[in-house]
């Protein structure tokens, strides 16, 4: 059926309905438009009132003003794209102005630019999202600059990170390097290879440091360990403290009575009830579940299997994990439990719990444990934190390193903070 066609083509086992479609050529697609210029696929699903060009292959596309719709074997529901070249990718957006990614998945309203690989993106009102292996989810993100990142947040002004995971509700400023930020009203969070989980934290400037809090007013230090509630003032150099519970963190269950949360992981094996908003939730036999499932990106990977986790890899020769995430590129065996890996070339990842930022380590083994290095030769551990250049040996139990070149690191519950130690 056909209203107002300038020029038709017709096709094989294909089914089209439009008003003014300049061309129409295609192998079993079913195109519904109303001002199509191009239409020319293989074994894809169109409809569209305003699409200036869509030539793609077993693709799905839904739109409404989409100015270009070239990919393969993606599914595109957008209202106002003015451009979508992808491979393999989901989109999913009212008004993005660019989306150019290549095996991602893309939800939003209202962004701006998009252009990733292998990314996630969901978001209401983010004006810039431009990373590689990383998954957003925010409502209104000002900027989202970043490698292998995840964030999870609602208003964050800035987020211009590598290898860090943030979930954030209000969070003004998040600029750091291989950091993990878990908060709700955090007025500045800038730091490199720390972990801060808060609720409202005034301000949060450290180096290597580790804050899990509810009310802190003011968190300093470097190299610290810090787990409270609510304490007023916490400016100290290595130090530890405890407390109870944070929001926004990361939870590992059998069974959970009921899992409510926002910007929080949860792997579990029998929850009654998972109800979530950004979160990423992965179980095995959930009588309710409300939200996401696993999250696998990769190339030549000989064996993908894992319970809740998230993997972008290149070559990986090995990837069996729970509740892990990993972004490689050449690791020849990654096998943990409630871990995060990002690394170029790891010949070896085996430990539970813990958290590898890394480029050429030779070997990682520990359980419990942070590692943040460039060219680290040898990372054993338990429990420890290592934050290193160029370390030979690194070996030690319950310790926290910060260092740039140290020849020989082993030892039992010490804190070493150096520069050139001989």
């Amino acid at each position: 059926y056909c209203i107002l066609s300038r020029r038709i083509k017709y096709s094989i086992g294909s089914i089209v309905f439009c008003r003014a479609a300049s061309s129409v050529d295609s192998i079993g697609s079913i195109v519904f438009c109303r001002a199509a210029s191009s239409v020319d696929s293989i074994g894809s699903i169109v409809f569209c009132r305003a699409a200036s060009s869509v030539d793609s292959i077993g693709s799905i596309v839904f739109c409404r003003a989409a100015s270009s719709v070239d990919s393969m074997g993606s599914i595109v529901f957008c209202r106002a794209a003015s451009s979508v070249d992808s491979m393999g990718s989901i989109v999913f957006c009212r008004a993005a102005s660019s989306v150019d990614s290549m095996g991602s998945i893309v939800f939003c309203r209202a962004a701006s630019s998009v252009d990733s690989m292998g990314s996630i993106v969901f978001c209401r009102a983010a004006s810039s999202v431009d990373s590689i292996g990383s998954i957003v989810f925010c409502r209104a993100a000002s900027s989202v600059d970043s490698i292998g990142s995840i964030v999870f947040c609602r208003a964050a002004s800035s987020v211009d990170s590598i290898g860090s995971i943030v979930f954030c509700r209000a969070a003004s400023s998040v600029d750091s390097i291989g950091s993990i930020v878990f908060c709700r009203a955090a007025s500045s969070v800038d730091s490199m290879g720390s972990i801060v989980f808060c609720r409202a934290a005034s301000s949060v400037d450290s180096i290597g440091s580790i804050v899990f809090c509810r009310a802190a007013s003011s968190v300093d230090s470097i190299g610290s360990i810090v787990f409270c509630r609510a304490a007023s003032s916490v400016d100290s150099i290595g130090s530890i403290v405890f407390c109870r519970a944070a929001i926004g963190s990361i939870v590992f269950c059998r069974a959970a009575s009921s899992v409510d949360s926002m910007g929080s992981i949860v792997f579990c094996r029998a929850a009654s009830s998972v109800d979530s908003m950004g979160s990423i939730v992965f179980c095995r036999a959930a009588s309710s579940v409300d939200s996401m499932g696993s999250i696998v990106f990769c190339r030549a990977a000989s064996s993908v299997d894992s319970i809740g986790s998230i993997v972008f890899c290149r070559a990986a020769s090995s990837v069996d994990s729970i509740g892990s995430i990993v972004f490689c590129r050449t690791a020849s065996s990654v096998d943990s439990i409630g871990s995060i890996v990002f690394c170029r070339a790891a010949s070896s990842v085996d430990r539970i719990g813990s958290i590898v930022f890394c480029r050429t380590a030779s070997s990682v083994d520990s359980i419990g444990s942070i590692v943040f290095c460039r060219a680290a030769s040898s990372v054993d551990s338990i429990g420890s934190i290592v934050f290193c250049r160029a370390a030979s040996s690194v070996d030690s139990i319950g310790s926290i390193v910060f260092c740039r070149a140290a020849s020989s690191v082993d030892s039992i519950g010490s804190i070493v903070f150096c520069s050139h130690p001989v």
